[in-house]
């Protein structure tokens, strides 16, 4: 071989052995990107078989009798008087033999005589569905929930006042209200139990009581079906306290201990089984009235009903739900009729999603997984999540249309956990689920997967997705706009660049979605909403190149081209290192933003500048984003909170929500009301001080 070949083969030897160059820092409008950090599912039999691994089969819910309620509670009672009132103590075993027993946006609503002066009503996720909010008006008047209850108030005149007051019985507490035509709902809550009260406010000045339905069970959601009225309550096992003390005195050593060999004898089961039944055969003499949810109604001045909420027949239990002791209930009311219908199953519910043919509810399973290192050696740096495996169970109720009573249809799990109800969307027959799971090789890393489910009678069966999604980043937020989505993810670790991948992805076809286009940008974005001809506005916090929070900042996508989105517009509106933060930014009903006026508006809170208020601005799709003004509610604090400097006051008085009515803006704290005047800045017309706000 000749000197040349051996230099050029010298030269490539030495290429192949020197280290690779430092990765680039993104450019901040970097897009167009190839996009290789999502692999698409092609529904082939490979393909979809490798995906099944993280989707459960879809697991079917038997109907119960009353001898099954009255089963499941003996062995709830036996696991739960046991675990309470025995201790046990093992024999000469292992340490590990010995246990424990038991096992859109501003869009206007319908309004019933709503005048003609424009408004903004509740920041709903689904169209067609009304959501609840604890501050909801028909233009010409602000109906509130305060301390003691609600309050009417009168915004659309000159002379705004307070011209009506509802107060609530002793001990129960307001929480949200629901405006329905001339009928509004008044959702209370005592200790675990709602309170459902439908008032005629066709003269605000003097609301008159419908009716009054008092039901067992802690409220999770509740929304407007155009005339019905849809609740999902979470009802604990009933426990009368008298069988509580028929089973205690039956027991031979209550409060006492149990000397229990563990390798052998088997005298653990044997007193468990007898706890069981006895159990079972005081539930034998207790009324089936007395062990299901009671429903209370009072309509008019006609004296109170009382009447079991559910039958036997109507509750379900899913093969994986042996040991919960919770009952969700999916209620649909008739607000003309007061006719009311419910559906329970045996189960948990954190997350709830409803659309005008279904509701969803989801919840975590979590199941621990176990490690050992070699030689004491101790464990590498990992997130706390990669020790647990968590699937995300889907609940499936169909709401029929003319059939008044919801219907449940299948449960079914997805591997990984849904961010909030904006996670799940249901368009043409199909549930699209997004979620982030932690990988277990390489161990701890997060991974996110986009499922697409079919909805085919009683089952929800996997017809595509994307897996793999931005490998080490967790998903914060995420939208669906027909055919597309958008989903913004965020690295976990500090050691990498903190950069906003903001992917946009085509799911036009179900069974072939796919990541269309990506953009990286600083910082990151917790909401997302439409803004019309083909953009979105985001809000989260900005970041510099570390990764550090610089505050609340804004901005406008252009997502007309899904294979590169831009962005068009960007506006910080705090500043202190991160100290500054919105409550739209985990609560959707504190975002404002009007497309009739342009104008969008958002709560904000500055610890190190000690300032709370609201920022309005105005929003144009070309124009971009200009500060209007801002308004905080300092003024209507008392001195004693803030003696030295009365404009801190404000942090004391947050805004939680912000209102359109006609040419003013209606802000809203725990103190009061301010009504400010949109020309030339924000002007304050009218300040209102709530008597009844919090002392």
């Amino acid at each position: 071989m000749t000197t040349r070949p051996r230099l050029i083969l010298l030269a490539f030897v030495l290429a192949a052995c020197a280290p690779s160059p430092e990765p680039r820092a993104p450019d901040h409008h970097r897009s167009g990107d190839k996009p290789s950090r999502g692999r698409q599912i092609v529904p082939s039999r490979g393909a979809l078989d490798q995906l099944r691994s993280k989707v459960r089969a879809v697991v079917r819910a038997r109907r119960l009798s009353c001898n099954d309620v009255r089963e499941r509670m003996a062995t709830l009672y036996a696991n739960r008087y046991w675990s309470s009132h025995y201790r046990v103590i093992p024999g000469p075993c292992p340490p590990t033999a010995a246990g424990r027993g038991g096992g859109g946006g501003g869009a206007r609503g319908r309004r019933y005589g709503a005048p003609r002066l424009h408004f903004t009503g509740t920041n709903n996720q689904t169209r067609g569905i009304e959501e609840s909010d604890a501050a909801v008006t028909d233009g010409a008047h602000l109906y509130l929930v305060t301390a003691r209850g609600v309050t009417i108030l009168r915004v659309g005149a000159p002379n705004r006042r307070v011209v009506a007051k509802v107060p609530m019985a002793r001990g129960w507490t307001a929480r949200r209200l629901l405006l329905s035509g001339h009928r509004l709902v008044v959702f209370s809550e005592r200790f675990t139990r709602t309170r459902v009260t439908v008032l005629d406010v066709r003269k605000p000045n003097r609301p008159r009581y419908l009716r009054q339905l008092e039901l067992d069970g802690r409220s999770l959601l509740e929304r407007g079906l155009g005339d019905d009225v849809l609740l999902v309550l979470e009802i604990a096992q009933r426990r009368p306290f008298a069988l509580l003390t028929r089973i205690r005195k039956r027991q031979h050593q209550p409060f006492g201990t149990v000397n229990m060999p563990c390798c052998g004898g088997g005298s653990f089961t044997a007193q468990k089984a007898r706890v069981k039944a006895w159990a079972r055969r005081a539930l034998a003499s207790v009324p089936m009235k007395a062990l299901l949810p009671r429903v209370r109604r009072s309509v008019g001045t006609a004296p109170t009903t009382e009447a079991p909420l559910l039958r036997c027949r109507d509750i379900r239990q899913p093969a994986t739900a042996n040991a919960v002791a919770t009952l969700v209930t999916v209620i649909r009311l008739r607000l003309t009729t007061g006719a009311l219908r419910a559906t329970g199953l045996l189960a948990q519910a954190r997350t709830v999603y409803v659309t005008p043919r279904s509701v969803y509810l989801t919840r975590v399973r979590t199941q621990s997984i176990r490690r050992r290192y070699c030689g004491g050696a101790a464990p590498p740096p990992m997130p706390f999540a990669a020790f647990f495996r968590q699937h995300t169970v889907l609940h499936r109720f169909a709401l029929k249309a003319g059939e008044h009573v919801p219907v449940y249809r299948a449960t079914t799990e997805v591997e990984g956990t849904v961010l909030n109800s904006f996670a799940l969307d249901e368009h043409r027959g199909h549930l699209r689920v997004a979620t982030t799971a932690v990988k277990q090789r390489p161990l701890g890393q997060f991974v996110s997967h986009l499922y697409v489910l079919r909805a085919r009678g009683q089952t929800l069966t996997l017809v595509g997705g994307v897996r793999d999604l931005a490998p080490g980043e967790r998903i914060y937020a995420v939208r669906y706009l027909g055919d597309r989505g958008y989903v913004v993810t965020f690295p976990t670790t500090r050691r990498i660049i903190r950069m906003d991948p903001f992917f946009s992805l085509n799911l036009a076809d179900p069974k072939h979605p796919r990541v269309t286009g990506k953009l990286k940008i600083p910082g990151f974005s917790n909401y997302l909403h439409p803004f019309g001809q083909g953009r979105l506005l985001a809000v989260g916090q900005d970041a510099d190149q570390r990764g550090r929070p610089k505050g609340v900042h804004l901005q406008i996508f252009d997502v007309r081209n899904p294979k590169r989105p831009r962005r068009i517009a960007h506006l910080r509106i705090s500043r202190g290192q991160g100290s500054a933060v919105s409550a739209a930014q985990v609560d959707h009903h504190a975002f404002l933003y009007d497309p009739v006026t342009g104008i969008l508006a958002l709560p904000l809170r500055n610890h190190v500048a000690k300032w709370a208020g609201a920022v309005v601005l105005q929003a144009h799709p070309t124009r971009g984003l200009s500060r209007i003004g801002q308004v905080d509610h300092a003024d209507l604090v008392p001195r004693r909170y803030c003696p030295k400097d009365p404009r801190r006051c404000a942090v004391y008085a947050p805004i939680s929500r912000v209102l359109i009515s006609g040419p003013t803006v209606v802000t809203v704290s725990r103190w009061g009301v301010k009504v400010s005047a949109r020309a030339k800045g924000l002007v304050t017309l009218k300040t209102l001080r709530l008597v009844t706000a919090t002392k």
